[in-house]
């Protein structure tokens, strides 16, 4: 099992996560294991929590990369330094975990 401290934004009941990774331009290793699963377990005060993970990409990204902005404000200046598109996940909780 891999883990990795990312910063994530509340959204519904999950949570969305971007590879912004301190504004470096090479993406992090934790976007790739994201990639290739289905399934993640997000750990957070204390409560561990397994989702489903969703790649979000294109025009359905927009309005969730405006909520993390809200958030996070400083990931656009990490983008901009990092001259790379970031990935967006959705991270869920599954319902029968």
């Amino acid at each position: 099992m891999r883990r990795a401290a990312v910063v994530g934004v509340s959204f519904g009941e999950g949570w969305i996560v971007v590879s912004a990774n301190g504004g470096l331009e090479r993406r992090p290793s934790w976007a790739y294991n994201l990639d290739a699963a289905t399934r993640a377990v997000v750990h957070e005060r204390g409560r561990r929590t397994e989702v489903a993970v969703e790649r979000v990409r294109g025009e359905s990204a927009a309005p969730l990369w405006s909520k993390y902005l809200d958030t996070a404000p400083a990931v656009a200046h990490y983008q901009r330094m990092a001259q790379r598109d970031f990935d967006m996940f959705v991270l869920r909780p599954v319902e029968d975990a």
